[in-house]
């Protein structure tokens, strides 16, 4: 089967494909550049301070407001969003999250960035209170480091190794980091820090 077109059909033929290339184009611009995020949660395992914070962090820049907006908790938690950088977000709890609480964290599908952008699926994450600990120095007589261990007395942990060389020390109000303070060779001291489980350490 041959088939013949005239100019008339040709002519018709690219004005359709070029009404289509810029119905593409426009659907193209219409559709912002999809969000994404991670939190805290997944370097935590789910757990988070009592006082928190809960740190969002986005693949483009946010506003706070629309993060906020967003944003709710099951059971509901009071509390507020504060933008440490433009693709940064932390929640800050009212109240202390309880412990044995099963909490979860969702952000309706919305525009949140400054240009538009959009978290196009809703996003949920589970958390829950983290077990606490207790931090002590220990002050035997070969000993003048920092260690942790559980409310049950069990799973010691050594958090500092100076060469016995702690003078003193004090936690964050959130219990992430623990700040202390060690004898260095001119008898004076130098302030280091340390997170509780002991996987980072910085002066």
């Amino acid at each position: 089967m041959k088939i013949c077109l005239n100019r008339l059909d040709v002519a018709a033929l690219g004005t359709a494909a070029l009404l289509g290339l810029l119905f593409l184009l426009v659907l193209g611009l219409g559709n912002p550049v999809q969000l994404s995020l991670t939190s805290s949660l997944e370097q935590t395992g789910g757990s988070v301070s009592p006082l928190g914070p809960l740190s969002l962090r986005f693949s483009k820049a946010v506003q706070v407001d629309l993060v906020e907006a967003a944003a709710s908790f099951d059971p509901p938690v009071a509390g507020s969003f504060k933008a440490i950088d433009a693709q940064t977000v932390e929640f800050w709890p009212a109240r202390p999250f309880q412990p044995g609480v099963a909490y979860s964290i969702r952000l309706a599908p919305a525009a949140l960035g400054q240009n538009g952008e959009r978290l196009r699926r809703a996003w949920t994450q589970s958390l829950r209170v983290r077990e606490p600990l207790i931090v002590y120095l220990s002050i035997q007589k070969d000993s003048r480091e920092l260690f942790s261990i559980d409310l049950q007395g069990k799973n010691q942990r050594q958090l500092t190794h100076t060469n016995n060389r702690i003078f003193d020390y004090a936690v964050s109000p959130n219990g992430d980091w623990i700040a202390y303070t060690v004898v260095n060779d001119q008898k004076g001291v130098d302030l280091w820090l340390v997170n509780r489980d002991a996987s980072q350490t910085r002066n």
